[in-house]
């Protein structure tokens, strides 16, 4: 289990610097510029993916074709949504507020899926809530309307999970990634290619680090899975916000405020008890135990 958690986190950090990236280039080059490179790169590894493990014809005969291309197209929006919100924030006020998305898929989850939600996940998302208000600071002279940015990101993450919730249970992993590949392509070529600036060397090295380090971040995450399961690794996601405010102090001179730090913490906190009581209601649930009570 230890190499999973050491491979998870390494990708976690991986993810930060390549926010970090695309901070730096967004600041001169446009967000589907950055996003188209992206995702022709993801669909050439997805495409190989899917021949070398059920074949691309199977994998692209999806049972809902209408809500893979409906998740598909979500996330890519909220990926540039998330990059275009670092032009204007840093990198740890960015991630503290779009931490809140597991908190909404859950809220979300419980409107559109009808899974019940008990009074302790409740207070956990009030909690939550509370402390993106404290980052926003809305009504306060430092109210930042950018905040608004990742908030929205957040909330289309969490209509993508819900989304996937439902399409993983008659598609497979494959085909999801072939759908979001394709997506991003179909939607990101044209908008890069009308808003292209030709980039110079620099650009073009910080283009392709971008792209490698998705690449790797993404493997080792597939690899981690190999050494420990998915519920053992989740609360490992909170740990890009701490890198990303490393990275954020070290490489941009960002210092959080109070406010912020308190905001932050308040989300992780409650994240991580909605986190650990869905799995403990899973077990539950498993033993046939009834959840109305919980």
């Amino acid at each position: 289990m230890r190499n999973g958690l050491l491979l998870y986190l390494a990708g976690m950090v991986i993810f930060s610097i390549q926010d970090a990236v695309s901070k730096v280039l967004v600041a001169d080059y446009p967000v589907s510029q950055l996003l188209m490179i992206r995702y022709w790169i993801f669909l050439v590894v997805a495409v190989v993916y899917a021949a070398r493990t059920q074949g691309l014809g199977q994998t692209f005969a999806s049972k809902r074709p209408v809500l893979q291309i409906l998740r598909s197209v979500l996330v890519a929006a909220e990926t540039a949504v998330f990059i275009f919100g670092l032009r204007y924030l840093g990198l740890a006020e960015t991630h503290a507020i779009f931490a809140l998305s597991p908190l909404l898929a859950t809220a979300l989850a419980g409107l559109l899926l009808r899974e019940p939600i008990g009074w302790r996940r409740m207070t956990a998302l009030a909690v939550g809530f509370a402390g993106a208000l404290l980052i926003i600071k809305p009504g306060m002279s430092a109210f930042n309307m950018a905040a608004i940015i990742p908030l929205t990101a957040a909330l289309m993450f969490a209509f993508y999970n819900v989304i996937t919730r439902y399409t993983g249970q008659v598609d497979s992993a494959q085909t999801s990634l072939l759908f979001m590949a394709l997506a991003g392509v179909v939607m990101m070529t044209p908008l890069g290619l009308l808003s292209w600036t030709a980039p110079d060397l620099r650009g073009w090295a910080l283009f392709a680090g971008v792209s490698l380090g998705s690449l790797a971040a993404h493997f080792m995450l597939i690899k981690a899975l190999q050494f420990a399961q998915a519920s053992q690794l989740q609360p490992l996601n909170y740990s890009l916000l701490v890198s990303a405010t490393i990275i954020g102090l070290v490489a941009f001179g960002e210092r959080p405020d109070l406010y912020a730090v308190i905001g932050a913490v308040l989300i992780v906190s409650s994240g991580l008890f909605t986190l650990f009581r869905e799995q403990y209601l899973a077990r539950q649930q498993r033993l046939g135990l009834d959840r109305s009570s919980l």
